[in-house]
């Protein structure tokens, strides 16, 4: 009986930690070109992360934005629309007003300029 109760626990205890802990990795970048300037002068990044529970049970994808070239610290949009387990940058378009991402799954995003300029 002991034994049950201490493995129900430690099921819970993973479980617990599964859903708070979410390993991520890029699985695509682009950098903002030369051509294309902000009030900040920062150079800015866009990135898709792939986030996934420790037991792989959430898997989803997020779009960085932001100037931090480690991709850490910058505006941060979840991505479930696309409907795509390999989700990559098709083409990133760096506009003045903000940065337009058209994925290869055909859908687009734009992130406004004011969402990523200024340290966020």
């Amino acid at each position: 009986m002991i034994g049950f109760v201490l493995g129900l626990l430690v099921l819970a205890v993973v479980m617990v930690l599964d859903s708070q802990i979410h390993p991520h990795h890029v699985v695509d970048q682009n950098r903002q070109p030369d051509t294309v300037s902000y009030a900040d002068g920062s150079t800015h990044y866009v990135a898709i992360y792939e986030t996934r529970t420790l037991l792989g049970r959430d898997r989803h994808h997020q779009i960085y934005s932001g100037r931090d070239p480690s991709l850490s610290y910058g505006h941060f949009v979840r991505v479930d629309f696309t409907g795509t387990d390999n989700l990559e940058f098709a083409a990133v378009d760096w506009l003045p007003e903000g940065v337009r991402l058209r994925f290869d799954s055909g859908h687009e995003l734009f992130i406004p300029a004011e969402k990523f300029v200024g340290g966020r």
